[in-house]
């Protein structure tokens, strides 16, 4: 009921509207009425368009079923040139007459033209359900020739209607129709020729804006799978469906479509439609980020984009409830859509002027949509053309939307980009800053930790020299068996402690970066005989057996650093004779193979049968300060640093250190590095003795050290000698006595307060340099430093030699012979 007085009123509307129409209708029906004919004459002289012609008759009960129950006095005459009706229920006859012009009297006309009388009758709304159309010949009753629209079976577009004619015949047509859709009445009556080329060429205006709209969504599609904004893939789905709703607007699949789809025709139509508002709403709160502008706006625009969700079940239950609803909620929509991209561009956001732009023509083409549904407008060609236009010009403004995003886009990614460069430099600035700070502290702790260990080495260097000079003149006097064994062991204390310092200077170096590794000829057999001779005649706590074995192919002459290769071994062969407390110790050299041909590695391993090390132990042998927790660690001791330095040295020799053991069996430690042959040095070997011999003569030396226990060990060094000393106890002392006398050798203290070795050395060569006669003499460096960093400047001021503390006395005096010898 409730629908039927909604039909009832919105008649009453209509012929409402209709009685002002009906008041002015004589003034479009003038010509007409004052002619000779009431026929329209196609392709004649009319003097009015079709609809002047036209006569309709509204069947409110539907009561009417056939022509020959009109009335002639019910037939009204058409209020516009084309009528829609709105929503109704009622049922309209329209009549119109039609006399077919004869040419057989006219000389420029054929004969073939005069005979062809073939008319098309359309009715451009594809939504007509039912038309049913009769047609009456001169006197002949009217018959129903034809039944077309969507409830029909015939897979047309829109109804069309094909009828011939004879030259001079007069025919009259009757249009019955009904549809719950809006009735509009559109119609064209014209030769068959003429109407479908009027028609095609329609037709290639609206395929050609639909196209221009699916041209437009694919490129937004190929702009999505290239920057993968989600803009680009919800603005291409608004397109489709817009191109969509206009293909089925315009009835073009319905000649494809099956009998079902035709007869829910409408329904697909109004849910395309809504997919359309979804998406375009949907589309909106991203391009304008509504989130970001305004949390209210962003809501109401959820709640109207999921409103399409009921829409489209209304329009699965009822679509004819649907259509009346859907353009009352988009005028909501849209009154929705412009004021909102308004505020946003009044927020500074300048691509949302575009946007309400696009969606101001909306409520125009809306208008007239909606007034051309209730029947207050004509649904003419321009009404049908009007959502087409509006949407290909909606879509190019939204396009234009979207390419000014792009350009605020890649001008706010430059920006960012430029202050990201901008924030980018400072950090690398500050960075660069930190890191330059951070290398100078790194350097001043370098420099602190190098003069800190300078400073100890001086300091246990110094009393150190004493300690073992004085056991070793000690060990030189008549002494009985206890006492020998009181001063071994001061002399192996004093070896360990000297061992340990060593160690502590050498891990520095390795860290510094510093360990220098020396690459000169050594007599590979002479460097292992010194190491059996020293290693064999030390004491040991258990009786171990000693063995060195060398391999027939061991080179004798060799390329490398003797010092630390020696070094190494000392460390690897100290070790197992510790843990080793019953056995052998047993050192291998050999070549080992290798499948370079262009070189030889050199193999030396040290195997001993102690206690052997477990898997754990094995893999933390090499690191700094790690001992291995047995019972001869704990009673022989030591730093846990030479293992970590022996594999550092082998690294900087090119080569590496390795360990296998077994608990309980023993360990096996091995050397491999690069060995490169060398010729001998004959000529350094041939003047060594010779060079000696006539060092042997009595000279005058100057020894000068600010520690009392140095200079009684010097004095105590040459008292037996055929070599003279003076002792200095500072700088002042030793220029005076230098100044007083001639001396041949100077050995030189470096650090002393007041005066250092350095400034004393000065003011010598300033001596020196004023005689001739003192100009040969030569001045050795005295240095507990330990560091590369001092031995270098002791080079480089030009010492004419250097010997480092604690310093025995059969390297002192053979110091003294050989620079005797060369000088």
């Amino acid at each position: 009921m409730a629908a039927r007085s909604q039909s009832v009123r919105l008649v009453g509307v209509r012929r409402a509207i209709l009685c002002v129409g009906i008041g002015i209708a004589p003034l479009f029906s003038l010509a007409a009425q004052s002619g000779d004919a009431e026929c329209y004459r196609p392709g004649g002289e009319n003097p009015a368009s079709i609809y002047a012609y036209l006569r309709y008759f509204e069947d409110v009960q539907g009561v009417v079923k056939n022509p020959t129950e009109l009335r002639a006095a019910a037939l009204r005459q058409l209020p516009h040139e084309t009528v829609s009706l709105g929503f109704t229920d009622s049922t309209y006859w329209f009549v119109l007459c039609v006399r077919a012009e004869d040419h057989a009297a006219t000389p420029d006309v054929n004969a073939a033209e005069s005979a062809d009388r073939t008319m098309a009758l359309g009715l451009q709304n594809t939504f007509l359900e039912h038309v049913d159309i009769y047609l009456e010949r001169d006197s002949a009753p009217a018959t129903k020739v034809a039944e077309l629209g969507l409830q029909s079976r015939v897979k047309q577009a829109w109804p069309l209607y094909v009828f011939r004619m004879t030259p001079g015949e007069q025919v009259r047509l009757y249009l019955r129709m009904h549809s719950r859709s809006p009735l509009r009445f559109s119609a064209s009556l014209a030769p068959v020729t003429e109407f479908y080329r009027h028609e095609k060429s329609l037709d290639f205006l609206i395929g050609g804006m639909i196209s221009a709209v699916l041209a437009l969504a694919v490129f937004n599609l190929i702009l999505y799978f290239q920057l993968r904004d989600r803009n680009y893939l919800l603005y291409f789905c608004f397109l489709v469906l817009v191109a969509g709703y206009r293909i089925f607007f315009h009835g073009l699949p319905v000649a494809i479509l099956p009998e079902v789809a035709r007869a829910n025709y409408l329904m697909i139509t109004l849910i395309v439609a809504e997919m359309s508002t979804f998406f375009v709403i949907r589309w909106m709160r991203v391009f304008l980020d509504l989130r970001t502008y305004s949390r209210h706006a962003y809501v109401v625009a959820n709640v109207f984009a999921w409103s399409s969700v009921p829409a489209c079940l209304i329009a699965l239950y009822d679509p004819f409830l649907a259509n009346q609803i859907i353009p009352v909620k988009a005028i909501v929509i849209i009154a929705f859509c412009i004021p909102v991209p308004l505020y946003v561009w009044r927020r500074g956001y300048r691509p949302a002027l575009w946007f309400a732009i696009a969606f101001v023509m909306a409520p125009i083409n809306l208008l007239m949509h909606l007034l051309s549904s209730y029947g207050v407008l004509p649904f003419d060609v321009f009404a049908r053309m009007s959502i087409d236009i509006t949407s290909l010009t909606q879509a190019l403004l939204l396009s234009l939307a979207l390419a000014d995003r792009i350009r605020l886009s890649e001008l706010g990614h430059r920006a960012q980009l430029e202050s990201r460069v901008d924030e980018r430099t400072r950090e690398l600035r500050e960075e660069v800053e930190l890191r330059t700070a951070a290398q100078e502290r790194a350097e001043n702790a370098t420099r602190a930790r190098e003069a800190f260990l300078a400073n100890m080495s001086h300091e246990i260097r110094t009393p150190m020299n004493a300690i073992l000079g004085m056991a070793d003149l000690l060990e030189e006097t008549p002494l009985d068996a206890t006492q020998k064994e009181y001063i071994h062991t001061f002399q192996r204390a004093g070896r360990k402690l000297q061992h340990l310092l060593n160690d502590v200077i050498d891990i520095s170096k390795v860290d510094s970066g510093a360990l220098p590794i020396r690459n000169e000829a050594f007599d590979l057999h002479a460097l292992l005989d010194d190491l059996e001779r020293i290693h064999g005649s030390a004491p040991r706590y258990a009786e171990v057996r000693l063995s060195f074995q060398r391999a027939p192919d061991l080179p004798r002459w060799i390329r490398g650093d003797s010092g630390r290769l020696s070094q190494i071994i000392t460390n690897l062969l100290s070790n197992a004779l510790k843990f080793t407390a019953h056995g052998e110790v047993t050192l291998t050299a050999s070549l080992a193979p290798t499948t370079d041909a262009d070189g030889e590695i050199l193999s030396l391993a040290v195997r001993d049968t102690g206690a052997g090390l477990s898997e754990d132990e094995l893999t933390r042998i090499f690191e700094r300060f790690y001992q291995s927790d047995t019972t001869y660690a704990r009673r022989t001791g030591g730093s846990g640093l030479g293992l970590a330095i022996s594999r550092r040295l082998a690294e900087l020799m090119g080569g590496e250190l390795t360990a296998v053991s077994v608990p309980g069996q023993g360990s096996e430690f091995r050397l491999l590095f690069p060995c490169a042959r060398c010729a001998p040095p004959g000529a350094a070997e041939s003047l060594e003795k010779p060079g000696r011999e006539a060092g042997r003569r009595s000279v005058r030396i100057l020894g000068v050290d600010d520690s009392e226990d140095n200079r009684e060990l010097l004095r105590h060094y040459f008292k037996k000698g055929e070599h003279e000393i003076d002792l200095a106890e500072s700088g002042a002392r030793a220029i005076a006595l230098f100044s007083e006398r001639p001396y041949e050798i100077v050995l030189m203290d470096i650090q002393m307060p007041e005066m250092d070795g350095f400034e004393t050395t000065r003011r010598l060569r300033e001596i020196m340099n004023g005689d001739s006669g003192r100009s040969s003499t030569r001045i050795v460096a005295l240095t507990a430093y330990a560091t590369e960093r001092e031995v270098a400047a002791i080079r480089e001021f030009g010492f004419d030699g250097y010997l480092q503390k604690p310093i025995s006395r059969r390297d002192l005096l053979a110091a003294v012979d050989e620079m005797l010898a060369t000088g």
